[in-house]
C-alpha cells in the first residue's frame, strides 16, 4: 500500500507559498488557514499510514480507552476555542467504552447533557460547569472493533 501523503505535501507547500501581497487581509488569513489545514491533513494521514499518531498533546479532560489504537488526532483553533478531534479503535465491547467515557467525563468535570443511542452506537455530549470545556463522544460498533471519535474544545479567551 502506497502512502497517500506524498501528493498532499506539495499541495500543502503550494498553499503555504501562495501569497498575494495585494490581497485583502481576509483573503490572506483564509489562505494561511487553508495552508495550516492542508498541513494538518497531511500530518494526520502520515500518522495513520504508518500507524503512529501522536496523542501527547491531548488536553487533560480527553481520555482514550486503555489499549485502544489512535487513528487520527487533529487540532483546531477557532473563535476563541482550541480543540480538536481524536479518533481511535478498540476491540472492547461498546458497552465498556460507553461506561469508560461516562466515568472519564465525570472524573474530569464534564456533564453529558445529551445522549443519543442507535442500534449500532451512541453519542454523548456535554460541557464543564463553567462551560469552558466541551466534549462530544461518538461511539460506533463495527464488525471487529469499536470506533470512537472525540471532539473537544476549550475556551481560550
Amino acid at each position: 500500500m502506497r502512502p497517500i501523503t506524498a501528493p498532499l505535501l506539495p499541495l500543502a507547500m503550494l498553499l503555504a507559498a501562495c501569497s498575494d501581497s495585494g490581497a485583502a487581509p481576509e483573503a490572506s488569513a483564509e489562505a494561511a488557514r487553508d495552508a495550516r489545514n492542508a498541513g494538518n491533513v497531511a500530518s494526520a494521514m502520515a500518522g495513520s499510514a504508518t500507524g503512529l499518531v501522536d496523542i501527547s498533546d491531548l488536553p487533560d479532560f480527553v481520555e482514550m480507552y486503555q489499549g485502544a489504537t489512535p487513528i487520527m488526532n487533529m487540532k483546531t483553533n477557532d473563535s476563541g476555542a482550541a480543540g480538536g478531534l481524536l479518533s481511535y479503535t478498540t476491540t472492547a465491547p461498546i458497552t465498556e467504552v460507553v461506561a469508560f467515557h461516562r466515568a472519564s467525563a465525570k472524573r474530569n468535570g464534564i456533564d453529558f447533557k445529551t445522549e443519543a443511542a442507535t442500534p449500532d452506537g451512541m453519542t454523548l455530549a456535554g460541557t464543564s460547569a463553567d462551560e469552558a470545556r466541551s466534549l462530544m463522544v461518538m461511539i460506533a460498533r463495527g464488525e471487529a472493533e469499536t470506533t470512537v471519535s472525540l471532539t473537544h474544545a476549550r475556551k481560550t479567551g
